[in-house]
């Protein structure tokens, strides 16, 4: 049958209740009639009970029609899939007319009113936000999370950090993180790909050029400057890097380093120095958006 079909029959159990409502009420008020003509003893109680059996009748075909109408009311709700959720559907296998069964996938619908993004940090980066969680520091970062998509732009909403999975990798060493993003104008799919920035502000930090950089197994190196223009070799521990930089806590204010030669310098050797000014070196990659770790 078609769905216009299953709505006729829908229509024609609906007058049926109808009517079999009507008769119901028109039993009633014949049976309180009589009820007041046996109280008058105009009319015998014999007929006062056969009123009150036409009564029962009555009801029970009200409920025997109001049943096949829920009934019809069903099957004529089968003929129109509802998803139980907005969203987008997927491709539909089937054409017009196609033989289906309860046991068949019309398609799929995803609700993309938010989406998660999954990202995998490494042991020593989960140890210490979980050392900041577990001492009750106020954790900027977690609400304030950004995602930079495949073209290169800024997501317009922010993350919020939610959950962490309960397992490591074994092979990578690393454990995933999720944050949800909200996605109100549908721009996000799922399966996008994209970068995930937590923003937290830093102080007292300081930005080395990579070029000025080199390393050995783990540690990375930088050659100092002393005042007497002796070069010394020295590591220092990148917290983050961002362009062409490496953000550090390391060194203290106005220390001097090697910034270009550094395959030709040696520890201790005396050099000929020329100071670069930090703000020309800064230019270079023009620093227009804020440090991230």
């Amino acid at each position: 049958l078609s769905s216009d079909q299953y709505s006729e029959t829908v229509k024609e159990a609906q007058a049926n209740y109808k009517q079999a409502a009507a008769q119901y009420e028109m039993a009633n008020y014949e049976a309180e009639r009589i009820g007041r003509l046996v109280d008058k003893q105009i009319l015998s109680k014999i007929r006062l009970d056969q009123a009150n059996k036409e009564k029962e009748v009555a009801q029970m075909k009200v409920e025997q029609a109001k049943a096949q109408m829920q009934r019809s009311q069903m099957d004529y709700s089968y003929t129109t899939i509802t998803a139980p959720f907005d969203g987008y559907i997927d491709r539909i296998p089937y054409k017009t007319g196609s033989l289906v069964n309860p046991q068949s996938l019309l398609t799929t619908v995803s609700d993309i009113s938010e989406i998660f993004a999954y990202y995998k940090v490494n042991e020593s980066e989960y140890l210490e936000y979980k050392r900041q969680q577990l001492s009750g520091q106020k954790q900027h970062e977690e609400n304030n999370v950004e995602l930079i998509l495949p073209d290169g732009s800024i997501y317009s909403h922010k993350g919020t950090l939610e959950t962490v999975e309960g397992d490591f990798e074994r092979g990578t060493g690393s454990i995933a993180f999720r944050v949800r993003f909200p996605n109100p104008d549908g721009l996000l799919k799922h399966g996008v790909t994209g970068k995930v920035r937590m923003m937290t502000q830093m102080d007292n930090i300081c930005l080395v050029p990579q070029k000025s950089t080199f390393e050995i197994q783990d540690f990375t190196y930088v050659y100092t400057v002393d005042s007497t223009s002796v070069v010394k070799v020295r590591s220092f521990q990148p917290l983050e890097r961002y362009n062409n930089y490496y953000v550090t806590q390391d060194f203290t204010p106005n220390t001097a380093i090697v910034y270009e030669g550094v395959q030709m310098m040696k520890d201790g050797i005396t050099i000929k120095t020329d100071t670069i000014d930090m703000e020309a070196i800064r230019k270079e990659v023009e620093l227009k958006q804020p440090i991230v770790k």
